[in-house]
């Protein structure tokens, strides 16, 4: 009954003039679960050592409704960018992880591919771990996905980077029309690069590669947004 709902919502939603995104963002990406733990932008030191690779820790998460579906955690390595779908029938879940890796989580229900929680991540701690990776960025204008104005003649790209160290030295933004979009600048300061032109009509990707002080870089997904 749920999909049925979800769809008709999104018929309704895309045949109608000028069918707003941004609400169509808020239907699909509904928070019906706060995430618990391990906690957003942190190092998880409460798991259980199982190996010298490898811990267990408790994934908890608390339902903001009265569903009873079953749930699936979404996690995914961050340094490997491989992701496991692991089922649950209440709102905690014991997940063998590799140690000294970064992590990003987020719940859905069973049988759905998008989130009903935020998205967060952390680091799973590791052995000896003298320097963390940073978190692989994450749009913040436009959101991925997005439609901005048809007559808008250039965009200004912001985004999110956290590090553990607190030691992110810059960023390299990649854009264009291209699927995997080629080296705009590199060496960027600050999270936001302003008035790339655009133009009406069309499909842009970009993508972040984070780096720090001793050489380590993360990239970033590769967001998209569409002008008009």
């Amino acid at each position: 009954m749920k999909k049925v709902i979800v769809i008709t919502i999104l018929s309704v939603l895309l045949s109608a003039c000028g069918a707003d995104l941004d609400l169509l963002d808020d239907i699909l990406l509904e928070k019906q679960v706060e995430l618990v733990f391990p906690e957003n932008i942190s190092e998880c030191t409460e798991g259980t050592v199982i190996s010298e690779t490898k811990s267990e820790v408790v994934f908890k998460w608390t339902s903001l409704t009265e569903n009873t579906a079953t749930y699936s955690v979404i996690l995914t390595n961050l340094k490997t960018n491989t992701t496991t779908i692991i089922e649950a029938t209440n709102t905690e879940l014991l997940i063998t992880l590799e140690r000294g890796m970064p992590y990003s989580w987020f719940v859905s229900f069973a049988s759905y591919d998008y989130p009903i929680s935020e998205i967060w991540s952390f680091y799973n701690a590791g052995p000896g771990l003298e320097s963390y990776l940073p978190f692989p960025a994450t749009a913040v204008s436009p959101v991925s996905g997005a439609s901005i104005s048809s007559i808008s003649t250039s965009v200004n790209l912001i985004w999110l980077g956290e590090d553990l160290d607190d030691d992110i030295k810059g960023y390299d933004l990649y854009f264009g029309i291209e699927a995997n979009p080629p080296l705009l600048v590199e060496d960027i300061e600050a999270t936001r690069y302003n008035e790339i032109p655009v133009t009406a009509g069309q499909q842009y990707y970009w993508k972040i590669v984070t780096k720090d002080s001793v050489g380590n870089e993360s990239e970033s997904t590769i967001f998209t947004f569409i002008v008009g």
